[in-house]
């Protein structure tokens, strides 16, 4: 089970203020945005790198996908899909450019149940 308590605690070690608001918010959802903020969370050293390779991978046509980290460049995409990221770098941007990119509050803010959102981390 995963602890407001102690993604609270988490979130207090973070410098970075964008990311705190982020996980207050997520904190006042279900299960699935819990995950998402414990992720969220977690030390640097482990924060969540994604792959082009592995989204195209694990995803299909049409879906929402969410990585709670850093989407990297490395791969191709080869259909249109909706990606939501703490962050992307340059070169994930620029291959991305048929995808609809957004963010992880634009996802919350449609979706506040997370169903039909494929986590990816």
């Amino acid at each position: 089970m995963i602890s407001k308590t102690k993604i609270k605690q988490r979130a207090g070690n973070k410098g970075n203020v964008a990311m705190k608001s982020l996980v207050d918010a997520l904190k006042k959802h279900n299960k699935f945005w819990l995950e998402v903020a414990y992720a969220l969370t977690r030390p640097s050293r482990q924060m969540v790198e994604v792959n082009i390779r592995k989204i195209n991978e694990m995803t299909k046509e049409g879906e929402i996908a969410l990585v709670p980290g850093k989407v990297l460049s490395n791969g191709e995409i080869d259909h249109k899909i909706t990606l939501a990221a703490f962050s992307f770098s340059e070169g994930a941007k620029s291959k991305l450019k048929g995808c609809k990119l957004v963010s992880i509050e634009d996802i919350l803010k449609t979706n506040k149940d997370g169903k039909g959102v494929k986590l990816i981390k």
